[in-house]
């Protein structure tokens, strides 16, 4: 039951005027959260358990090949070139972030794919051929070449952001897988950058890449929490 309460002079009050809820001005409730993950944690201050991050690993190796797999095709059919990284982030991002609500409604579980979109940032922002360089100094060229930080800092806060923003408690941690992927990463970086590459020998350095990516955040967030 709702009580209304009229601070005031007695005269001014019009007892004759009701004002009805309904007649109420409202904005459209949206759960963005039910759009977004399509199945929310059931306690959302538990520490994710061993079955969910089992099935997100999973999910993340499989959305990179199948990332990494379009992106070469797309590459191939629109004759692009085949060593700039930008095609494979755009398609790694896309099936990262998608991939929680699609999964979500095929499974009826919470699958979390988002870090995958993580770890492309990474790949990107170390990959020999990101940066855009230019022959003619100009203004722009320094801005030119700290593009890919700026691309891996802004998908790195939009990510902080967004799991804020749907009340992911404890799925933040995952920006700190970081650090135990990067020896890979700069392994990965020597292979790119022969002149004879061996997109099988990548993938697989991609993937081991991600398997210590998603360790290194699983034991930071253990330890602390």
């Amino acid at each position: 039951m709702a009580v209304c309460v009229y601070v005031g002079q007695p005269e001014d009050l019009k007892a004759d005027v009701t004002l009805r809820a309904g007649e109420l001005s409202q904005k459209q409730y949206r759960n963005l959260a039910a759009i977004v993950l399509a199945v929310e944690p059931e306690y959302a201050f538990d520490v994710p358990h061993d079955r969910w991050l089992i099935q997100w690993f999973i999910a993340g190796i499989t959305l990179i090949i199948v990332g990494k797999a379009a992106a070469a095709s797309a590459r191939k059919k629109y004759q692009r070139n085949g060593r700039s990284p930008c095609v494979e982030l755009v398609f790694l991002c896309t099936v990262g972030a998608l991939g929680t609500t699609v999964l979500g409604h095929l499974t009826n579980e919470f699958v979390f794919t988002w870090p995958v979109c993580l770890y492309a940032a990474l790949e990107f922002v170390s990959h020999p051929n990101a940066a855009v360089e230019t022959q003619v100094p100009s203004s722009w060229a320094f801005l030119r070449r700290r593009l890919p930080l700026l691309v891996f800092l802004c998908i790195c806060m939009a990510y902080f952001l967004a799991c804020r923003r749907l009340s992911l408690v404890f799925e933040w941690a995952f920006l700190a897988g970081f650090p135990g992927s990067v020896p890979v990463v700069c392994l990965l970086r020597r292979l790119q950058t022969r002149e004879h590459r061996r997109p099988v020998a990548e993938v697989f350095v991609s993937w081991v890449g991600f398997a210590v990516f998603f360790a290194t955040a699983v034991c930071f967030q253990r330890f602390r929490y």
